[in-house]
């Protein structure tokens, strides 16, 4: 049977160590208030930064990036908007970027209320790139907005591993932490576990899925899937002296908060999966 990896989920000293094509989606995000309009910003950004990064862009409404009514909730209560307003509110779109020398898809929104930058995984080599790059944006946001504060900042990442022979699910990830073993594994089996933590400030947000289903020509091929989606993020809110920060100092904040969510990645992990996929 494979063994689970035990770590300590503050993370160590592991951010690079760990190298994963389980790793799907990141997405890193500001939350702030007290800017009124952006256009002559956004357009400031472009000649600064992102002209040279992304070559579509486009504005729609933020409902548009964020379908999930919850999520929308959660994000217009942050800013302390009606959800409605919130949800019809303009949003600049920069599509299918990239950095130099690296091959992951970015997508950047900006509104009025947040930034997110959405990285689609293709041979990712870490998050340092893109925290350098959204520390640029933050500074620049709070260099043109006198008045801007952050209210909160995220971290998310979203792992899949998917595969027709439950071994190879199994010698990946801990199974335990995924399945109910009352239950029978069967067609339409799912599940979905969740934890909450708070650590040194930051919540952590450990959400765990697995669901069998079927495909192929004549749907006679079962599918086992897992799912493990984190977040990290801090509540500036109940901080003053953050509302903010430098570069430097959001960047450090990035960072602490990644190590965390890499420590809570390994704790899913077994043994056979980290020595595999150990850099050297």
């Amino acid at each position: 049977m494979a063994k689970r990896c035990k770590e300590d989920i503050t993370g160590g000293g592991a951010r690079h160590s760990i190298s994963s094509e389980s790793l799907k989606r990141v997405d890193i995000r500001l939350d702030f208030s007290g800017v009124i309009a952006i256009d002559n910003w956004v357009e400031r950004l472009v000649d600064d930064l992102l002209g040279n990064i992304f070559p579509n862009s486009r504005i729609s409404e933020v409902k548009s990036v964020m379908s999930d009514l919850g999520a929308l909730q959660v994000a217009a209560d942050i800013v302390g908007y009606p959800v409605d307003k919130f949800a019809r509110m303009p949003v600049y779109i920069f599509d299918n970027g990239k950095l130099e020398n690296l091959h992951d898809s970015l997508r950047l929104s900006i509104s009025e209320t947040f930034v997110e930058l959405t990285v689609s995984c293709n041979g990712y080599k870490g998050i340092d790139p893109y925290l350098e790059f959204i520390g640029e944006v933050s500074d620049s946001l709070l260099s043109a907005h006198r008045m801007a504060i952050l209210r909160r900042f995220a971290i998310r990442k979203l792992n899949g591993f998917m595969d027709s022979d439950f071994d190879k699910i199994r010698n990946s990830v801990n199974i335990d932490m995924f399945l109910n073993k009352a239950l029978p594994l069967d067609e339409g089996y799912e599940t979905e576990y969740k934890d909450f933590y708070r650590i040194k400030n930051l919540d952590m947000a450990y959400v765990r899925d697995s669901r069998l289903f079927r495909v192929g020509r004549q749907n006679d091929m079962p599918v086992y899937q897992a799912i493990l989606d984190l977040e990290g993020s801090l509540d500036f809110r109940k901080s003053s002296a953050w509302r903010r920060p430098n570069k430097k100092n959001l960047i450090e904040i990035a960072q602490r908060t990644n190590d965390i969510l890499l420590g809570l990645f390994r704790q899913v992990l077994t043994e056979e999966y980290i020595s595999s996929h150990t850099k050297s």
